[in-house]
């Protein structure tokens, strides 16, 4: 288990990869949102640090955008995309 810091840095992270993939889809927050199928104020909160991920929004991000690496979305590890190219 991370030491209590790390945990809360992870999760700041992550916060910037979902940030990432909407970029790259080109989407708003509630687009996005609405896409993945979570409320855009849990959205919200996530990308304020006002709340976290939860495995609910990991796998809903997961089941809607499968091309994206799972471990580089919740630990940073690897290539964004699963079969990206240099």
């Amino acid at each position: 288990m991370l030491p209590k810091n790390e945990h809360i840095n992870e999760i700041r992270i992550m916060k910037d990869r979902i940030k990432k993939i909407m970029d790259s889809q080109e989407m708003s927050q509630k687009e996005f949102a609405d896409y993945v199928g979570i409320a855009a104020a849990s959205l919200s909160s996530i990308l304020n640090d006002k709340g976290k991920p939860t495995i609910a929004t990991v796998t809903a991000i997961r089941e809607k955008f499968p091309e994206i690496n799972i471990e580089w979305l919740m630990y940073g590890e690897g290539r964004m995309y699963k079969y990206e190219n240099n």
